[in-house]
């Protein structure tokens, strides 16, 4: 796969997880728990768009990668966006609360990679609807 394609996916992938947090922070204002219904938001938003735009690891870690080098240097320099008291850390505590977050970003890309692989090795032979849709995707 060309790495255009695979940056073009990243960014697909990216514009789905901003897409379900800040959607839900906004509609949301007021909750306490807004952060985690933003969290599980963008998650089940990023396993979608990595099925139906067929994103696949490599992909997301394009984007990944940079999520997790954002994330420390965004603490390093003081700001708290994605984890409260995130500067307060000591930097081994920082970076592997970096790489949780980083693998957490990537899972539903994982996710869809195990169902689609779990449907084409169950499915197979068959002639059920289950193997088109898994030959689909």
């Amino acid at each position: 796969m060309l790495l255009g394609n695979r940056i073009f996916k990243a960014s697909i992938y990216v514009a789905a997880w901003l897409a379900g947090e800040l959607a839900v922070i906004g509609l949301f204002r007021d909750a306490p728990a807004r952060s985690v219904y933003a969290g599980i938001t963008a998650w089940w938003l990023g396993a979608y768009v990595a099925a139906k735009f067929e994103i696949d690891l490599r992909s997301a870690l394009l984007a990944g990668v940079p999520f997790w080098i954002f994330y420390v240097l965004q603490a390093l320099a003081g700001k708290d966006w994605f984890y409260r008291d995130a500067s307060a850390l000591s930097v081994p505590w920082l970076l592997v609360l970096a790489g949780v977050a980083a693998l957490i970003f990537l899972t539903p890309a994982v996710f869809d990679q195990a169902v689609t692989w779990s449907i084409r090795k169950l499915f197979r032979g068959s002639s059920s609807s289950w193997e088109k849709i898994a030959h689909e995707s």
